[in-house]
């Protein structure tokens, strides 16, 4: 593939669907030179992210899965809920292990919604953690 593509996908902010989310992002994973453990990777990745969405948020996850070369960037979005708090501990987990298995990444939490942007390169993890 030489131009980047988007897959899109919505799912409501329950955590049953948080697997559609693991699911679409192998197939995409699949569509360039990921391996298999770098495919594990992307979908510990969507994982921990849609989990944290899902605590904070209300309505609909909006993620796009953006495949450019050999790379993949997801971009998640989801309203906050007001009531919505992140566990500090379990965050710093989450952050943790996206620091981990992603090339960069980053979350923002806005007065209305929170966004999370994670990208991985094919390959091995060696730029994982860069940030």
């Amino acid at each position: 593939m030489s131009a980047a593509h988007e897959v899109e996908l919505c799912i409501p902010a329950d955590p049953a669907f948080v697997r559609i989310a693991r699911l679409t992002a192998s197939g995409v994973a699949a569509l360039i030179p990921f391996d298999v453990e770098r495919i594990d990777d992307l979908r510990i990745t969507v994982d921990e992210i849609c989990s944290t969405l899902v605590e904070v948020g209300r309505g609909v996850i909006r993620l796009a899965f953006v495949v450019d070369g050999s790379s993949i960037t997801v971009h998640a979005k989801i309203p906050l809920d007001a009531a919505g708090e992140i566990d500090a501990d379990r965050f710093g987990f989450t952050e943790q292990i996206i620091d981990v298995l992603a090339d960069s990444y980053e979350f923002v939490r806005t007065d209305s919604d929170a966004t999370f942007r994670a990208t991985l390169e094919a390959g091995t993890q060696e730029n994982a953690g860069a940030r």
